[in-house]
């Protein structure tokens, strides 16, 4: 080979074209050098496609690094090395296509040998012509040699790889089929680049084509998380579809046929099996044959186990090259889908076992009724999710209707509001849409209100139960009263909830005390001490978490620790802060922070004075109790109810607090939501029926559950009657109207 030219030889020479030529083959071998990197990662996560991929592309970045530092022209020895390890490249990038298990041991002997040959003529063959001298016969024999040489090596390696992704899932196909074009662009770039070696533009373009080429075959060997998502979609979308139908499932097979193709379809695997805890397999999909030798690892694939619920065993994935080398992040998805099939496989044991006893036909009717319920659950909380907004619209829609002293524009806002939410009401009937989502936020009406009064009040409501203890209610609230900015319902609502945590939660014989303080400046602190057990100084974080009832569910006072958390929501909306303090052994203190607001105008100072205690321990003409855990929906009953001032509405977010109310104050009806969140309405219409002394008082299910089942199961259960939201204002005070009038009152 000729003298190689220095930079400095032309440096007066160099055009921007040349710097863009040196800028680019310094960046084709940091692309070399980094796609070897990823391949020696790879290499000890996924084996033999590494160790290849990182010594091929090794080989192609020392060329390419010797080839971009430019300098004179090497000797003759170091030249045929280079050539040498130049000429392994198609040969590396063959082995690296051969460790995913398709090419035939024959073609890897005969590329091995060809490789074998070609090098060794590398080595023995006289010094290369310099550039421009005349070529003898024995090189051009020599190139003709090495293009036949790489280009066979070459097309087996691109059509080995665009074969390796035929038939398996899209993020694999996608990759190998990327890397296919990717190899040909390069092999077809490095072939070209000899009759380009001059400085200009042909050169630039085929280097910029070789990093162009590179990137893609980066991008297929390790592509980013956003692309993995993208080209796994078809597969995540089909097991979506095929969880749907588990759904539906009643035997193993049933399961197992729905589910194994899509685990072995989503991680690569040949195939799938699940085995019963003595390594008997029960269903498999694919080509599990190497369960049978007990096999677990091999040149071909290996399995991966993950433990299932006895009686099943294990769910177990026969891999195959391609998955642990490019399906790792897949296999992590096994354990959720393992998790799935142990649900639904176990519960269709269960299933089996039942049919095969002597009640097996009794047993296949219960199990029909069961999915029947399950089918109906599903129909009736998507009733409820729908129906439950629309309450709130056509409920104030129809109480502003009422409101005889609107003006026409109004009167005619109304009444298309009424208009379009019946209508939608209609279309709900007719069809339930699945992809409702549940907003969950709470709305509060703050006005000022006295705290004091209010406290009393709930004071008087819970001392029933304080006396059955017997737990001795202190009421050290003073003389002064102070107004607060509050929802008073929402805030009688949680003065209940503590006041009854510290009751319940007290030794008997103990005490709870109720005091005022000002912590600070335009607040007022109520607080409730009571003498029980405290809290332990591990669960006070705990302490306002929903469903953590810190050890209590193993005493004998019964909860579900929705109560706190539900509290400190409210009071957090109403501005406000909720707290306690406590010694375990001696007791707590809750305490709620509120604002202090300015009375009311309109309302004369004496008006809180003994005619109003008074008024607060005088019994109602008639007291409702309404069980609803919904704060918009207990706000339009209580605004519908408004009007009736001879009933006292006791709210209760919760079943198993209206249970506790029902049976202190014996109310003269019960208005009951069905979907609550520690018991259903139908628990808590059983136990009412179930308990002698409030199975005659009468409860109206108000719930958004309109289906004809639904109402059907609750009158056989013994409601009184049934009323659907959205309400109708008018139907609903004509029932509530009629039942108290029809009962004598039984309420305290």
């Amino acid at each position: 080979m000729g003298k190689r030219s220095t930079p400095s030889d032309h440096a007066d020479e160099r055009g921007p074209v040349d710097l863009a030529q040196d800028l680019l083959n310094y960046i084709d071998a940091a692309a070399a050098l980094l796609l070897a990197a990823v391949a020696s990662m790879k290499a000890r996560r996924g084996g033999r496609p590494g160790r290849w991929g990182a010594t091929a592309f090794a080989a192609l970045a020392a060329v390419l690094l010797v080839a971009a530092l430019g300098g004179e022209e090497p000797g003759e020895w170091v030249t045929k090395v280079l050539i040498c390890v130049l000429l392994s490249f198609p040969y590396l990038l063959l082995r690296f296509t051969a460790s995913f298990g398709l090419l035939s041991p024959r073609l890897l002997r005969g590329a091995a040998a060809a490789t074998a040959a070609v090098l060794l003529a590398s080595l023995v063959v006289p010094a290369l012509p310099e550039d421009g001298a005349a070529q003898p016969g024995w090189y051009v024999a020599y190139v003709v040699c090495i293009l036949l040489f790489w280009t066979v090596l070459s097309v087996a390696t691109i059509v080995g790889l665009w074969r390796v992704g035929t038939g398996q899932p899209t993020l694999i196909r996608r990759r190998t089929r990327l890397m296919s074009a990717a190899t040909a662009a390069m092999n077809v770039l490095i072939l070209l680049a000899p009759l380009n070696a001059s400085e200009g533009a042909g050169a630039l373009i085929v280097s910029a084509l070789l990093t162009l080429s590179l990137a893609s075959f980066a991008l297929g060997f390790a592509p980013p998380h956003l692309v993995r998502l993208a080209w796994r979609q078809p597969e995540q979308e089909g097991l979506r579809r095929a969880t749907e139908q588990l759904v539906g499932a009643t035997t193993q097979r049933e399961v197992t046929d729905t589910l194994l193709p899509h685990v072995a379809r989503l991680v690569g695997g040949k195939g799938v099996a699940v085995r019963d805890a003595h390594g008997a397999v029960l269903a498999s999909f694919g080509d599990v044959a190497a369960l049978d030798g007990g096999v677990t690892t091999g040149p071909t694939g290996g399995t991966v186990e993950i433990p299932l619920s006895p009686p099943l065993g294990a769910l177990v994935v026969v891999t195959s090259p391609l998955t642990p080398f490019f399906g790792r992040e897949e296999l992590g998805l096994l354990h959720g889908l393992a998790a799935l099939a142990d649900l639904s496989l176990a519960r269709c044991v269960l299933t089996e076992r039942e049919r095969d006893n002597q009640f097996a036909l009794q047993l296949a009717m219960t199990e029909a009724e069961r999915a029947n319920t399950a089918k109906n659950d599903f129909l009736s909380r998507m009733s409820h999710e729908l129906r439950t907004p629309l309450n709130v619209v056509l409920g104030f829609g129809q109480i502003l209707e009422m409101n005889g002293s609107l003006e026409r524009r109004d009167g005619e806002a109304v009444e298309h509001i009424l208009k379009a939410g019946r209508h939608l009401l209609a279309l709900i009937d007719e069809v339930l849409d699945l992809s409702t989502i549940e907003s969950g936020r709470m709305t509060i009406s703050p006005e000022p209100v006295e705290l004091t009064e209010l406290a009393r009040e709930a004071i008087d409501l819970i001392r029933p139960l304080a006396d059955e203890r017997p737990v001795s209610i202190q009421d050290e609230l003073g003389s002064p009263l102070r107004h607060v900015t509050a929802d008073r319902q929402r805030i009688k609502q949680v003065l209940l909830n503590l006041l009854s945590n510290a009751v319940k939660y007290n030794r008997d014989g103990g005490d709870v005390t109720v005091s005022c303080t000002e912590p600070a400046a335009g607040r007022l602190r109520l607080l409730i001490a009571d003498t029980g057990s405290g809290v332990p100084t591990a669960m006070m974080d705990r302490l306002f978490e929903p469903f953590e009832r810190l050890g209590a569910e193993r005493g004998h006072v019964q909860g579900t620790g929705l109560g706190l958390a539900l509290s400190k929501q409210l009071v957090e909306l109403m501005g406000g802060e909720i707290g306690v303090d406590s010694r375990e052994g001696e007791g707590s203190v809750f305490w709620i922070d509120l604002a202090i607001a300015a009375a009311p105008a309109e309302i004369p100072a004496a008006s809180n004075g003994a005619n109003g205690a008074s008024r607060a321990l005088d019994p109602p003409a008639r007291c409702v109790l309404l069980v609803e855990d919904n704060l918009v929906n207990q706000k339009v009953i209580e605004t519908v109810m408004a009007g009736r001032s001879h009933v006292e509405l006791l709210p209760a977010m919760t079943g198993r607090l209206g249970l506790e109310l029902a049976r202190e104050h014996r109310p003269d009806l019960i208005l009951l939501d069905q979907h609550l969140p520690d018991l259903t309405g139908t628990e808590v219409l059983h136990r009412l029926k179930a308990d002698p002394e409030l199975r005659a008082i009468p409860v109206v299910i108000v719930s958004a559950d309109a289906t004809e089942g639904q109402v059907q199961r609750m009158h056989e259960l013994g409601a009184t009657d049934y009323l659907s939201k959205p309400l109708d204002i008018q139907n609903f005070l004509h029932v509530i109207d009629g039942i108290l009038d029809a009962v004598q009152p039984v309420g305290v």
